[in-house]
C-alpha cells in the first residue's frame, strides 16, 4: 500500500498523525520513497485563487490538494486504520513525483548528509550497510532516491523549505476522489499501474 514535505512542524493529534515512512521489498532491498508537501498559500492579489501547480524551491513540480472532507481509513485494512472515520484538512501543496536521486545528491552536496544506506540479501547475507547510489538497478538520476530514513527525509523537507506530511494529507492526495477504494484507481491491483513485490525489479523511473 503506497503512502507518498510541508513548512510548518506536523500535527501530532489521532487525525493528523506524521506520515510513517514506507518500507517496500523490492528485489530484496528495503526502499523507502519519499516526497514533499508545503501550506498552500494565502492567495494572489485581490484575493485570487492559488495556482493548482507551483515549483518548490529544490525545483520539483508540485500540485495544489484542495481543501476538504475525506473518508480515512478501512474497514477492512490493519487495527490502525479502522474505524472509516472523517476528516477535514485545509488545502496543501504536494511533490507530484518522488524526490529523484540527482533531487537527493543535490542536497547531499549542498549539506554534507550522508548517502542512504538500507538492508539488503547480498549473495545470501542480509547487510545493513548496502548502498543504493552505488547499485546500478537503483542509481539511475530519474529513479526516485531509496533507503532514506525517517531522518533523512526530514533533513531533506528542511533544506527544501517543505515539511513532511500528515498521514491524512497523505491518504487523500493518494485517493484522490474515489471514496471507500483501496487503490487510487478501484479496489484490485493492477500490474500495469503498479510496481510491486517483483513485477518490475528495481524503481520505476519518475514520471513512468
Amino acid at each position: 500500500r503506497v503512502k507518498k514535505f510541508l513548512k510548518h512542524a506536523p500535527l501530532e493529534d489521532k487525525q493528523m498523525k506524521p506520515i510513517r515512512v514506507l518500507l517496500t521489498l523490492a528485489g530484496m532491498v528495503f526502499l523507502a520513497a519519499l516526497s514533499c508537501a508545503q501550506p498552500k498559500p494565502q492567495g494572489g492579489p485581490q484575493g485570487a485563487d492559488p495556482p493548482e501547480r507551483i515549483i518548490g524551491t529544490d525545483g520539483a513540480p508540485m500540485v495544489l490538494i484542495p481543501a476538504g472532507e475525506f473518508q480515512m481509513g478501512s474497514a477492512d485494512g490493519e487495527p490502525d486504520e479502522k474505524p472509516v472515520h472523517t476528516v477535514y484538512l485545509d488545502a496543501f501543496y504536494l511533490d507530484v513525483h518522488e524526490v529523484t536521486n540527482a533531487q537527493y545528491q543535490k542536497f547531499m552536496a549542498a549539506t554534507g548528509h550522508p548517502a542512504p544506506k538500507g538492508y539488503s540479501n547480498v549473495k545470501g547475507r542480509i547487510r545493513e550497510d548496502f548502498e543504493p547510489l552505488k547499485d546500478s538497478t537503483l542509481n539511475a538520476p530519474n529513479q526516485p532516491v531509496v533507503c532514506v530514513t525517517w531522518y533523512d527525509a526530514a533533513a531533506y523537507c528542511q533544506w527544501a523549505g517543505k515539511r513532511l506530511p500528515t498521514e491524512a494529507e497523505w491518504e487523500k492526495a493518494a485517493r484522490g476522489e474515489l471514496v471507500g477504494k483501496k487503490y487510487p484507481w478501484g479496489d484490485s491491483i493492477d500490474s500495469s499501474k503498479a510496481n510491486y513485490h517483483f513485477n518490475i525489479g528495481k524503481p520505476t523511473p519518475v514520471g513512468k
